[in-house]
């Protein structure tokens, strides 16, 4: 790959990643908060505080889930390449390697729910609420989705809470990237990195 097309990709990925900046879900840090209400003789009524509207997170997920999905020219793994080329220092291919190694260990991390039996990470978490309920639906993610609202209404909550939190840790991890992604091309710009 040339400095061209290295500088090209890399101006690419900002550019997206910078469209979904401009939307309102990544513009605030969200703290939800689950209300709980007990009377006797009634029950319990259970509710999440601080939730973001629905239309700002199906909009952040229409964009984001271009830096995710294998089949995309952004996804952030086809970054991965770039990093390799030897137009770009040691010192940046080393933090490229711990964004994603932060990458790996978000969609792997376990979170503290259980479905029948499963310990859920935050991967089947984000691909099922994405996927079966904000876009480009998928039939077996909403029928996961459809599930876990109707089987598991309280615990439904704090997976959308999860959901919340993990579209706000892979929006640092793109931030991350981006910022990085700005660095080098300053460098391979002026001249200061490579040939």
């Amino acid at each position: 790959m040339n400095k061209t097309e290295l500088i090209q990709k890399l101006n690419e990925f900002n550019t997206y990643a910078s469209e979904i900046f401009e939307l309102s879900f990544p513009k605030k840090t969200w703290r939800i908060r689950r209300k709980i209400h007990y009377q006797k003789g009634k029950g319990t009524h259970s509710w999440l505080e601080g939730m973001p509207k629905k239309e700002a997170i199906k909009a952040s997920c229409n964009d984001l889930r271009k830096f995710i999905q294998p089949n995309d020219t952004l996804e952030i793994k086809k970054l991965t390449p770039l990093y390799n080329s030897n137009l770009i220092d040691q010192s940046e291919k080393l933090t490229f390697n711990k964004i994603m190694s932060s990458f790996d260990k978000l969609n792997q991390e376990k979170v503290s729910i259980f479905i029948d039996g499963e310990q859920l990470t935050r991967k089947k978490i984000l691909e099922v609420f994405l996927y079966g309920n904000y876009s480009h639906r998928s039939e077996e993610a909403k029928k996961i989705h459809d599930s876990w609202q109707k089987n598991h209404p309280l615990v439904y909550q704090d997976l959308e809470a999860e959901f919340i939190v993990t579209l706000n840790l892979l929006l640092q991890i793109i931030n991350n990237l981006a910022s990085l992604n700005k660095m080098v091309l300053e460098k391979l710009k002026f001249g200061s990195s490579g040939p």
